[in-house]
């Protein structure tokens, strides 16, 4: 059991064949026959390991504490980040601290009595690393644009739709995430991470396949 704590606490020590966070995988690779010649070359990242960054230069190693709001709601901070370690979403704890550490924030919706962490990877500084991708439907007018007269609207939601997708293994020590100070250990995120500025259009780009 203790050779099994240590080793499951190792980098990529679940991951599939693909080099994919096993644990969170929800989305079947037989999908993909499903898909065109032109729509698999953007679809063909999910079996080859996930979703690589596209840097526009390389980002500094950084780390720091978390925000007051996150540290204040020790115990719901704490129960999150178990959420998504069962979720298999978060890797870790690990043994080592991953190169991007991001400060979290909290935010409490007491009517709703709901919590959720937001990452902030712009005062990291990797948000201004990574290569702008166009999202066609960010805001609400953008979507309203393309209706025409008697056009019928629906929508629908994907339950943690960033974590559908997998991020490239070697490139989520740019994803890394620490616990608030009753559970301080480092993470690392292995799918597309809430607030990092390329998520947006590649989750658009999923949902329109």
């Amino acid at each position: 059991q203790e050779r099994y704590e240590h080793a499951r606490r190792q980098a990529t020590y679940h991951d599939d064949r693909h080099g994919r966070f096993a644990p969170g995988l929800r989305v079947k690779d037989e999908f993909l026959q499903l898909l065109n010649a032109e729509e698999l070359q953007f679809a063909r990242a999910y079996v080859n390991g996930g979703h690589e960054y596209q840097f526009v230069e390389v980002p500094r190693s950084y780390r720091r504490g978390n925000y007051a709001s996150y540290e204040e709601h020790q115990e719901r901070s704490r129960a999150e980040v178990l959420r998504q370690v069962e979720a298999g979403w978060l890797e870790g704890p690990l043994h080592y601290v991953p190169r991007v550490v991001h400060p979290q924030a909290g935010i409490y919706l007491a009517e709703k009595d709901k919590y959720r962490p937001v990452v902030d990877a712009s005062a990291s500084g990797l948000n201004a690393c990574i290569k702008p991708e166009p999202c066609k439907y960010a805001m609400v007018r953008d979507v309203v644009r393309k209706l025409k007269h008697q056009d019928w609207q629906w929508s629908f939601d994907y339950k943690d739709a960033f974590y559908l997708w997998p991020r490239k293994q070697h490139h989520c020590d740019y994803q890394g995430l620490k616990g608030p100070r009753s559970h301080p250990h480092y993470y690392r995120m292995r799918y597309l991470c809430m607030g990092t500025q390329d998520s947006p259009a590649l989750q658009q780009a999923w949902a329109e396949l």
